[in-house]
């Protein structure tokens, strides 16, 4: 899932029932019901469409909910996982510093194997902060990012259904008036796909953005990466200073 865009997924789900509301109307070329039967169908329709918009919106509202939680679930199975690797890791450490200490014998070696341990403390807890630091940023990019097209989507989707309700009102307010039924369907149908092309264009304008979390993910790993690579050079440096109190004995 989180190769794909979050949300342009997102998008497709609540595209997708107003795509097939405006999909529903009569083609130009269909039947062409006259007199009063194009007045009757155009009220039907218009309730039947809006308790199918309802039912359909509900329905992917409860599919949103679920990618949610799924993305929670996501995001505490990986701090799990990074909290096993850490206390693992400090582990080792831990095993490796008593080693070190059982091998200093003098004052010199003592205190220059406490001053490699604080460094190292030191440095360690600054790459834990550094990459903690780009995990918050990136997920907290991810669910404005989401929020952001979601809240597009949504106002694109408000947009048709106006346009679609008052097409269907201006039809139903001209049956009423005694205007030519042939004239009734005529401007709702061009009404309708007006309508219709514009939610598409919103939708594909939207989809050309291109990939929303590739970007964020460039931004996460490369703090990773720097994150690490400060810390190579910080213990580099301890372990020459180390060296220096223990000479490498010679034949």
């Amino acid at each position: 899932m989180f190769k794909k865009t979050i949300a342009l997924l997102v998008a497709v789900q609540f595209l997708a029932p107003a795509l097939a509301f405006a999909n529903e109307l009569p083609p130009r070329g269909g039947a062409r019901p006259e007199g009063k039967n194009i007045c009757a169908r155009v009220t039907t329709f218009g309730v039947n469409s809006k308790e199918r918009m309802y039912a359909q919106e509900t329905q992917l509202k409860a599919r949103r909910d679920q990618n949610e939680i799924k993305i929670e679930d996501r995001w505490k199975e990986r701090d799990a996982k990074l909290a096993e690797k850490r206390l693992e890791r400090d582990e080792n450490i831990n095993e490796h510093f008593a080693k070190l200490e059982a091998r200093a014998t003098t004052d010199e070696q003592k205190a220059a194997v406490s001053t490699f341990k604080s460094t190292f403390a030191s440095a360690l807890a600054t790459r834990k902060s550094a990459i903690d630091s780009a995990i918050a940023l990136y997920r907290d990019s991810v669910d404005s990012a989401v929020v952001s097209q979601r809240t597009e989507v949504d106002t694109m989707i408000s947009e048709f259904k106006v346009a679609m309700q008052a097409a269907q009102d201006k039809a139903v307010a001209d049956c009423q008036a005694g205007v030519d039924p042939k004239t009734v369907k005529e401007v709702l149908m061009t009404s309708a796909k007006t309508a219709k092309e514009k939610l598409q264009a919103d939708r594909k304008a939207l989809e050309k953005r291109g990939e929303v979390l590739k970007p964020l993910i460039e931004v996460r790993n490369e703090s990773f990466r720097q994150a690490a690579q400060d810390f190579k050079i910080t213990l580099e440096k301890a372990k020459e200073d180390l060296k220096l109190a223990f000479p490498e004995k010679t034949e």
